[in-house]
């Protein structure tokens, strides 16, 4: 199960009860996870020792060095390029946060046929102070409508309450990083109890969405997910593109020039939070001991323990 960032004291999966729309985008969320079966530094905040413990600390800091410097090689380059080597970046480095997750998902919504799928940038508001407070989230969604005339703005910028739009019911919010889909009122319910994001949600705050404006894939482009990324299909596709397609795709897809250096800047990385040999073996012991603790399950460990693994030599 990818359910494994929840506070299971308090939440139950009931997957019988969800209707055909839910199972299938719960589904694709599965897929993505399994894909890329990746670690994430925000992922770590549900981990009480990582806020407590200096050395566990600075491994969540390392992590959250290492995506950034992966983000600041796939974000040079022109689309499409940035989307395939994002991919291709998550599948060797096994390192990504919500931003990566909820692009992968898009992507795999349009392999899967979905053409009405979104990225949404996820923010509060206060009705009281009037307050807007970016949740420094990403999701996606289906069948999120855009009122007519609506103006696409930069998400780096702060948005004004005019450029933000309210999940409805009649779309669906596919969350892999947190493992979940559902309707828009079923989101912001995990938000404000189950789920913890980098900034706190409010019991009065409204959750509400900024939408990203993607441009579109060509055929050859999707055909190419298809072929480099079968396991995120649904079912069973056969690749449409010829040899020569297939070499220059791979030639603009690939991570591997902006990774060559890596290893150097994992080293480095390594250095400035001062991670030493000893502390692996403690970090190693100790995240496992609260993963069986708190069940997050065994893809959580093998995540850790993949990330771990890079600071022993």
């Amino acid at each position: 199960m990818i359910n494994n960032y929840y506070n299971k004291s308090s939440y139950t999966p009931t997957f019988t009860s969800r209707n055909r729309n839910v199972r299938i985008a719960d589904d694709v969320c599965r897929k993505v996870n399994k894909e890329f079966l990746v670690f994430s530094n925000t992922r770590l905040n549900q981990f009480e020792s990582c806020n407590s413990d200096i050395r566990l600390l600075r491994y969540k800091e390392a992590l959250g060095d290492i995506i950034n410097m992966f983000r600041f090689y796939y974000c040079q380059e022109s689309f499409p390029q940035q989307i395939f080597k994002m991919l291709d970046g998550m599948k060797l480095l096994k390192a990504g946060n919500c931003e990566e997750f909820a692009n992968a998902t898009y992507l795999a919504l349009k392999m899967n046929g979905y053409n009405n799928a979104s990225v949404l940038y996820l923010y509060s508001y206060n009705p009281k102070t009037k307050n807007i407070v970016d949740l420094d989230h990403v999701v996606t969604a289906l069948n999120f409508k855009l009122p007519s005339g609506y103006k696409f703005i930069d998400p780096e910028k702060a948005p004004k309450l005019k450029n933000l739009l309210k999940l409805n019911n009649e779309s669906l919010i596919l969350d892999a990083w947190a493992g979940f889909a559902d309707s828009g009122a079923g989101a912001i319910r995990k938000y404000k109890t189950n789920i913890v994001l980098p900034e706190k949600v409010g019991s009065d705050d409204k959750i509400l969405a900024l939408p990203l404006k993607r441009p579109k894939l060509d055929e050859e482009e999707v055909e190419f997910l298809k072929y480099k990324y079968p396991g995120l299909l649904l079912h069973k596709s056969e690749c449409h593109l010829d040899v020569d397609d297939i070499k220059y795709f791979e030639s603009i897809s690939s991570f591997e020039d902006c990774a060559e250096n890596y290893v150097e800047n994992v080293q480095a990385i390594k250095q400035s939070r001062m991670l030493k040999s000893t502390d692996t073996n403690y970090a190693m012991q100790r995240f496992a001991l609260e993963i069986c603790q708190k069940d997050f399950g065994f893809r959580v460990f093998r995540a850790i323990m993949n990330f771990i693994q890079r600071f022993r030599h």
